[in-house]
């Protein structure tokens, strides 16, 4: 029975763990302009442009792809979508990072 309960106990937070945080992503259309003969797809963030396959993760907790369908760009950490934080906790941000923490206590039920 013990060892029942203990899986159970660790299903439901599995569980728990795994509505913690929803994404949030956005994409910034592209656009062309002609290198000798060929066009080719530039992305823009930040007043910054980049070239088709780039990779950048901003100070503002985010990582970008440029893609054909422009740039592509997703929160990372804390800024990944709206976190729901149980009962009884609260959130400690590290940078982008961040622990869903005990109140109270130092009990880390979600380190990211």
């Amino acid at each position: 029975m013990n060892r029942l309960c203990a899986l159970l106990l660790m299903v439901m937070t599995t569980m728990t763990l795994l509505t913690v945080v929803d994404g949030s992503c956005y994409i910034i259309p592209p656009h062309y302009t002609l290198m000798g003969t060929k066009e080719v797809t530039i992305c823009e963030h930040d007043h910054m442009e980049y070239l088709l396959g780039s990779i950048i993760r901003t100070l503002d907790c985010e990582e970008c792809q440029c893609t054909e369908s422009g740039m592509q760009c997703c929160g990372i950490g804390h800024k990944a979508g709206a976190i729901h934080v149980p009962e009884g906790h609260k959130i400690e941000h590290y940078q982008c990072d961040f622990e869903i923490v005990k109140i109270g206590g130092r009990e880390i039920i979600y380190d990211k």
